[in-house]
């Protein structure tokens, strides 16, 4: 009998054992979690999919008082685009992503920051939201929330506590931007989107420059004002007339540069023109020349 009640249990715990180890989950990592007042310390939150495929985050972290956050990345967010990007309000942080064509595997991060402790005790920061399968129906997984306890002792601090990150050669991942109009968006306007994601060291910003076309040739001339820019960016109509450079840099200050071409073929009818016109104007001293000279030979 109790051979048998024991058999009964084993079956039991290997049947419930993989919805344990695979649940849908939150978590939080950070690289060290006793700290003093003064100090910083970097919060990595990820989300587990648990073996389902989604598609749709949002969330929400919450933090004591005490904690301030200094700053926030998303470069190596499996979230892109943000629906609504993070956002500090009081004293939680707010986002909300999607994740085209779905993901599963193992565990992504959502987001990193980075707190700054203020005064003693234990500090417990809270992640909590609502996740979606890429199933077409928008069903929610049921997700066990997050949180990761601080403990702060007495003393004065100082020091910033950061994930040790391997060295990061590789540049951005190759993007191409869209120009568009919407009678929605920006009057009518015309606008450029881009977005791409570093999946070591995360992308910190974008930088564009704008630049005519040569007198002759269909190519730039080399860009040398860069100024940052967020997606989308309303453009004038005069830049369409223009190539634009979107530069993509990441925290190790890699980059990926993408180029969109004037759509415009206001600039390739004055090239073909003018090389039409030098090749008519070549040709006619050419045969300027020979005449002459079987003129001086008669």
């Amino acid at each position: 009998m109790k051979n048998t009640l024991r058999i009964l249990v084993s079956l039991l715990a290997l049947f419930f054992l993989p919805l344990y180890v695979f649940a849908s989950s939150f978590s939080f990592e950070a690289p060290r979690k006793n700290l003093l007042p003064g100090d910083s310390v970097e919060v990595t939150a990820f989300l587990e999919p648990g073996g389902e495929s989604v598609n749709a985050v949002d969330g929400i972290i919450e933090f004591p008082l005490g904690l301030e956050v200094v700053s926030l990345e998303t470069g190596n967010s499996l979230l892109s685009p943000f629906i609504e990007a993070p956002m500090i309000k009081g004293n939680t942080l707010i986002f909300s992503g999607i994740i085209p064509n779905g993901y599963q595997g193992p565990s992504r991060t959502l987001l990193t920051f980075v707190v700054k402790v203020k005064e003693g005790g234990l500090k417990k920061i809270k992640l909590s939201g609502t996740v979606l399968k890429n199933d077409g129906k928008g069903t929610a997984l049921t997700m066990s929330p997050a949180s990761l306890e601080l403990t702060v002792g007495k003393g004065n601090g100082g020091t910033t506590y950061l994930k040790v990150r391997e060295k990061d050669t590789e540049p951005p991942e190759t993007f191409v931007p869209t120009i568009g109009t919407s009678t929605d968006l920006f009057a009518g306007a015309p606008f450029i989107s881009f977005e791409t994601q570093d999946k070591n060291s995360g992308v910190t910003g974008y930088l564009m420059a704008k630049a005519s076309p040569r007198f002759f040739f269909f190519t730039p001339l080399t860009p040398t004002v860069w100024s940052p820019v967020e997606s989308p960016y309303v453009l004038e109509k005069r830049d369409l007339q223009k190539f634009i450079f979107i530069k993509a840099t990441d925290t190790q200050d890699n980059e990926r540069v993408a180029v969109v071409a004037p759509e415009s073929g206001f600039y390739q009818q004055r090239g073909t023109l003018l090389w039409g016109i030098l090749i008519g104007v070549t040709l006619y001293v050419i045969i300027k020349i020979i005449r002459r000279k079987k003129a001086s030979l008669l």
